[in-house]
């Protein structure tokens, strides 16, 4: 149900791959499951489909950082698995 969905989270990520012209076509010409699908599109845009804390569903696009504040460069290599 769309009450389940953060729909700003995924127009802001729309927003940003306009921006970047990143666009992403893709023709399912033979069965796949969501997961499939889903996994395409995140490989595309760099970007990840998650559940919130409080069960929302997510999407982010996954880019470096710097923030301002300290002067600090985030990155992927700083993260924890």
């Amino acid at each position: 149900p769309l009450t389940e969905i953060n729909t700003q989270s995924f127009l802001d990520a729309a927003e940003q791959c306009y921006i970047e012209n990143n666009g992403f076509s893709y023709t399912v010409d033979s069965p796949k499951t969501a997961k499939t699908l889903i996994d395409l599109i995140n490989e595309q845009v760099n970007g990840i489909l998650y559940q919130n804390a409080e069960g929302l569903f997510e999407y982010k696009l996954l880019r470096e950082t710097y923030d301002e504040t300290t002067g600090y460069l985030l990155d992927y290599s700083q993260r924890i698995d």
